[in-house]
């Protein structure tokens, strides 16, 4: 992981963010294939940690490629 990530595929496949102090917290990519999933991923994310706006943009973009709807949704 680059220091300045917030957001990022880890070694096993899941996407792994963090949160205003520093915490990770993964994200099941391979159970990501629709926009419902991608928001319910989202719904949880933004419930259960504090995330940065740069953390959750990068952690939709991520999603948003895997699914299919590609960069700049």
């Amino acid at each position: 992981m680059k220091s300045n990530e917030s957001a990022y595929i880890d070694d096993t496949g899941e996407l792994a963010v963090i949160d205003i102090f520093d915490s990770v917290r993964h994200v099941p990519l391979p159970e990501v294939d629709t926009p419902e999933q991608l928001i319910q991923q989202l719904q949880l994310l933004t419930s259960q940690s504090s995330f940065s706006h740069k953390a959750l943009d990068m952690a939709f973009e991520v999603m948003a490629e895997k699914i299919g709807l590609g960069a700049g949704c």
